[in-house]
């Protein structure tokens, strides 16, 4: 056995069983077992759970047990060299992750220092071990609330963030909270997106609908819309005031924390494609067919878009 590593309650060591290397983590002395123990407990049940991002227990004994070997480097050296895109990227998917350990009501106990007890592998696939001072049976979402302290350090949330995470009470409106943060889009980007998600619907709209091109594909259909999206009719005058009651209702929802920048956007450019076409042509040129479906245009598929997008992450999405 090569012993590769010891904490304050326990030691670990590795040795080949087979083609697979095997972790066998011991407690120092009797004092520890008891700790050893509770992590054995808590691994247990998140092993029975189908959690695979934690260790896989392959036998236990009486103050040790033994898992399959996790190979990686610490959470915390992979971040300080990634860069910007990246730390997102690594950041959400451990959030994920101690969302689903405080939806099982498992505490892991160190996750205001996610750092040598989280390791991200050569795929950047992020595991979370030592669980020696974890607890199970709270559902406050005590991980994330103490991860949301670690992120304030890095710069992503504020004092205000972790005020207004500290009032709300339910796990996913924690994690829905956080990670719509993570995700936020400075304002000058968003305007970009937005611009050229416009551009991209009216220069649609002008070779399909206008020039007429690409006829002979069974999805392209010509129809003039008078009403709102998918064809449905209503007098202009509430389309005007749908419009501008929608572009604030979006911009409070965005400035609340309520929706995602990415939400946002689509909502934001669906909405002024279509109305520089009502402004401008006083209806909206539609041009994709697709079986019985009214006919409808790329504006309209941004807005489908976002709105499919807010149900999967309410409702769909575990």
């Amino acid at each position: 056995m090569e012993k590769i590593g010891q904490g304050r309650r326990g030691e670990v060591y590795i040795y080949e069983k087979g083609n697979k290397k095997i972790a066998k983590k011991i407690a120092l002395d009797q004092t520890k077992k008891a700790s050893i123990l509770k992590e054995i407990d808590i691994i247990k049940k998140l092993n029975n759970n189908g959690i695979k991002f934690v260790p896989q227990i392959e036998s236990i004994g009486e103050n040790y047990f033994e898992y399959q070997y996790i190979e990686g480097e610490s959470f915390d050296k992979i971040f300080d060299k990634s860069t910007n895109f990246k730390k997102k990227k690594l950041i959400k998917s451990l959030l994920q992750k101690i969302y689903i350990l405080d939806k099982l009501g498992v505490i892991h106990g160190e996750m205001i220092r996610p750092f040598s007890n989280i390791l991200v592998d050569k795929k950047n696939n992020i595991n979370i071990i030592d669980f020696e001072r974890g607890t199970i049976g709270d559902f406050t979402g005590k991980n994330m609330r103490s991860f949301s302290q670690w992120l304030k350090n890095q710069k992503y949330l504020d004092i205000d963030d972790l005020k207004k995470i500290g009032k709300l009470k339910s796990i996913k409106e924690i994690y829905l909270y956080i990670k719509r943060k993570i995700e936020y889009i400075p304002i000058c980007y968003s305007i970009i997106f937005i611009f050229l998600l416009v551009i991209l619907d009216l220069f649609t709209k002008y070779i399909f609908y206008d020039l007429g091109y690409f006829q002979f594909l069974p999805f392209i259909k010509q129809a003039f819309n008078e009403g709102i999206s998918w064809g449905i009719s209503v007098n202009y005058s509430i389309v005007y005031f749908l419009t501008f009651f929608s572009t604030i209702f979006f911009i409070f929802l965005l400035k609340k924390n309520w929706i995602s920048s990415f939400i946002f956007v689509l909502l934001f450019a669906g909405t002024i494609g279509n109305l520089i076409d009502r402004l401008y042509l006083g209806g909206v040129r539609d041009f994709i067919s697709i079986l019985d479906f009214p006919i409808f245009n790329f504006a309209d598929m941004y807005l489908s878009f976002a709105i499919l997008y807010i149900l999967y992450e309410e409702f769909i999405k575990k």
